[in-house]
């Protein structure tokens, strides 16, 4: 969801640092938010979700904007999403790990032996 336009704002002649909205399938995009200077995404993410129809839709954006309360938003606004997630957020990337690391997406498995189903859980000491 979020793109930043222009150069790297280090190397950018003074301008306009934009937050935009693209409908990827379609090549077109839907709005778009000045960004202050001084400032990042995070500010204005909020303003530009509410511009746009959420319900039913697959919001992704880069790893600056994975923040609770914009994963609420889009959540309370009937759509989901897909964010990256990094280092600098280790308590959620070792969570996020954890589950996929799990059988069963977290739920102990079923297995079947010697005739008999039964399942397992691990639980620490």
């Amino acid at each position: 969801m979020a793109k930043r336009c222009g150069a790297p704002r280090s190397k950018a002649p003074p301008g306009t640092h934009l937050l935009s909205v693209l409908a990827h399938r379609l090549g077109l995009t839907l709005t778009q938010q000045a960004v202050a200077a001084k400032t990042n995404e995070i500010k204005e993410v909020e303003t530009v979700l509410s511009q746009i129809v959420l319900a039913g839709r697959v919001v992704t954006m880069d790893a600056l904007l994975t923040q609770r309360q914009v994963a609420q938003t889009i959540v309370n606004a009937g759509g989901d999403y897909i964010m990256i997630v990094k280092e600098n957020q280790p308590q959620l990337k070792a969570d996020i790990e954890l589950v996929f690391t799990m059988p069963s997406g977290g739920r102990p498995p079923r297995e079947r032996a010697y005739g008999r189903r039964g399942s397992w859980a691990h639980r620490d000491p």
